[in-house]
């Protein structure tokens, strides 16, 4: 049997096994006939098809348990709009939500865009009738008593205590701060990825507001390593912290991206609950498969050049962890070429591991979870790694370099059984 595996931006290799080594296929055209019931029809389109600009607004016609955004807005109400980190077409949604909170009678100058990764390098334009569209923020446009106007977008700056306010305090005595964009808004309404269930990189819904609005520490408190496990008790006190603090800073209406496999995605709007449910069975009918034993070797391919990140390798690597043996192997393909952050660096300059995962585990930089999972595989079996990183950096890691994709058919023919994990990023093997 050969499998098509891609990563990387557009580079691709075929796994030829025979069917006893090959255990199973997740999250590649293989997936439903080895391991899941399709819906009736897909939900997913091509990101970069003007369809998808389609669904966006089929959507926003039809939000799930939600009145028409335009019905939920006054004239006088400030709305700030809150994207989360690597949304697709998310300059798309936000025209797309922002006209119809104009068309509800918010003046152009009371919706501001906020967002955490600087995904607005492009002016977001609008139409708005004339009489809305404030002085000198306006251009003619092509329909008679209709503008356009750009809107206001600020970048989220975790270390600002300037733009920062108390909102309340936590259970525990611990007080809150987020962007007053947020606590100080009439109405909020979230863009972001979903990415199934609740976990060290996706928290939910409301995650994408707290902590990735709050304050450095704040942020720095959510990277503890007792929060890799979700069956960890610390990790469920963390997540009803979380949707705590999103109820109380009144989010209500969200879009949400649901990521499906070879560069198309499923789009869904609404009230936040009811969205998470159809986001939910989008993305566990795409992405979750079940496996009756655990593989010799795992191959996790990492696709899409936005995902080419240690954060994304971090995923993979949760992924695999869950469907490898001991002492077996992972074999990741990726097109790598991000630099180490501070956390590999530890991993790569400090001689005893022990020593520079208890540092890891104390200063918490940006990319601690990343590194804890590779020194979590690396105790369990052997990772090889496919990338455009330097030889020294992979080997300074302790990975075993792979140098051209066809190694990894060669791999797996020597392996015992194999699992591949197409998409690794969001692929969610598990055991039956």
């Amino acid at each position: 049997m050969s499998v098509l595996v891609r990563y990387g931006n557009s580079a691709e290799l075929t796994i030829s096994l025979d069917e006893h080594q090959l255990i199973g296929v997740c999250g590649g055209e293989l997936h439903r006939s080895l391991n899941a019931t399709p819906e009736p029809s897909s939900p997913f389109i091509d990101i970069d098809a003007s369809a998808f600009a389609e669904a966006i607004q089929a959507a926003l016609d039809q939000p799930l348990e939600f009145p028409d955004l335009s019905q939920t807005v006054v004239a006088g109400d400030h709305v700030t709009i809150v994207v989360e980190t690597n949304v697709p077409r998310a300059g798309d949604i936000v025209a797309a939500v922002a006209e119809r909170l104009i068309a509800g009678g918010v003046v152009p100058e009371a919706v501001t865009v906020l967002h955490a990764d600087g995904f607005a390098t492009a002016p977001i334009r609008v139409r708005a009738s004339a009489e809305l569209v404030g002085a000198g923020a306006q251009s003619p446009s092509s329909k008679a008593g209709a503008s356009t106007v750009t809107l206001r977008t600020e970048l989220h700056d975790p270390t600002d205590r300037g733009k920062l306010s108390f909102l309340a305090n936590t259970r525990s005595g611990r007080p809150v701060y987020l962007n007053r964009l947020v606590t100080d808004a009439d109405m909020v309404v979230s863009i972001g990825q979903h990415l199934g269930p609740e976990t060290w990189t996706y928290r939910g819904v409301f995650g994408g507001i707290y902590p990735t609005f709050s304050d450095t520490e704040t942020q720095q408190r959510y990277r503890n390593a007792h929060l890799i496990d979700t069956d960890d008790e610390a990790f469920a006190k963390s997540q009803q912290e979380i949707e705590l603090v999103g109820w109380q800073c009144g989010l209500q209406a969200t879009v949400r991206v649901v990521p499906g496999p070879n560069g198309k995605a499923a789009i869904v709007a609404g009230e936040t609950r009811a969205v998470t449910r159809r986001a939910t069975e989008i993305w566990n009918a795409a992405w979750q498969c079940r496996f009756e034993e655990r593989a010799d070797l795992v191959v996790a391919a990492l696709s899409g050049q936005a995902n080419q990140t240690w954060q994304q390798v971090g995923r993979a690597l949760a992924a695999a962890l869950a469907v490898v043996e001991e002492g077996g192997a992972i074999a990741l393909c990726t097109e790598l070429a991000e630099p180490p952050g501070k956390a590999m660096e530890a991993l790569q300059k400090i001689e005893d591991r022990d020593t520079a995962v208890a540092e890891i585990r104390k200063a918490r930089p940006l990319d601690a979870f990343p590194a804890l999972l590779l020194d979590r595989a690396q105790r369990r079996a052997c990772v090889y790694l496919l990338s455009n990183l330097e030889p020294s950096v992979v080997e300074e890691l302790g990975m075993a370099r792979i140098e051209h994709a066809d190694e990894v058919e060669r791999l797996a023919q020597r392996r015992r059984s194999c699992v591949i994990l197409c998409h690794a990023q969001n692929a969610a093997p598990s055991l039956a």
